[in-house]
């Protein structure tokens, strides 16, 4: 993580949109969200933290046609001294239309499956 979390090309940016197509429900499902937070820093063994490294942190909202209605935060840092990974995915969330509502409890057993997906995702980069 050298220069930063992430190059700037890669980072999300406050107002974008992205547009997930899940393939799982329906094949012409359409999931549309918003970035709407994004914090990047480094820690310079901060009293309150504790720790030199980097964090980044963004969120990304449910938008008009989305399945659900909610938020998602992930949070990802680097602490330099035991070149430790940090990752942490929060979600909140209700149905917003009645087959997300008849269908929940399968959505949040694909939404468990998605945070221990990117989990393993983030583990594969960050063994590199």
């Amino acid at each position: 993580m050298a220069g930063g979390p992430c190059p700037p090309a890669d980072c999300p940016a406050k107002g974008n949109l992205v547009c997930v197509l899940p393939h799982i429900v329906v094949p012409w499902m359409k999931l549309p969200l918003q970035v709407t937070f994004v914090e990047q820093s480094t820690c310079r063994n901060y009293q309150r933290k504790g720790w030199t490294g980097q964090q980044l942190r963004f969120a990304h909202s449910t938008l008009h046609g989305h399945a659900l209605a909610g938020e998602e935060r992930f949070a990802v840092e680097w602490h330099k001294e035991d070149d430790s990974v940090w990752y942490e995915v929060y979600t909140v969330s209700r149905p917003a239309t009645p087959l997300a509502a008849i269908s929940y409890p399968v959505i949040r057993l694909l939404q468990k499956r998605f945070a221990s997906d990117s989990f393993q995702a983030l583990r594969t980069i960050a063994a590199r």
